[in-house]
């Protein structure tokens, strides 16, 4: 392995904490563009499809920007309620992370307003929530 390789694995393992023994070549990641509201509804179908195949539960690590961030944002929060099943699929996955996402971008015609609305019901905490912690 080069010193430029070593130097990327090392700083990995900082932010990451993955112990020094840790194979981090058999990592796998998933990349989420951005594109406003619309690029959400494309993740969607790639989590879908990443579901479809049984490959959902071997994300380690997940990337995002712009509206990427809405659908990663989401799986993040929702990974934990998810049961996976021997094949490696979730059996609650339409339930949990597909339905709630397509209900968050269809509450308008034109989406923007729609996800708005979405995003402070479903993600954000209930206003003094905050404060009181």
């Amino acid at each position: 392995m080069g010193q430029r390789q070593d130097s990327l694995e090392k700083l990995e393992r900082v932010y990451t904490g993955d112990p020094p023994e840790a194979d981090l070549r058999s990592r796998v990641g998933l990349s989420l563009s951005g594109g406003g509201y619309k690029a959400c509804t494309f993740h969607m179908g790639s989590l879908l499809r990443l579901y479809e195949m049984g490959l959902l539960h071997k994300i380690d690590r997940v990337s995002s920007v712009s509206g990427g961030s809405i659908a990663a944002a989401w799986l993040a929060l929702q990974w934990r309620k998810l049961h996976f099943e021997p094949s490696g699929a979730p059996a609650n996955f339409h339930e949990v992370i597909f339905k709630p996402l397509w209900r968050g971008g269809s509450v308008s015609l034109n989406g923007i307003r729609g996800w708005d609305k979405w995003i402070s019901a479903s993600v954000m905490p209930p206003p003094g929530l905050a404060a009181a912690g």
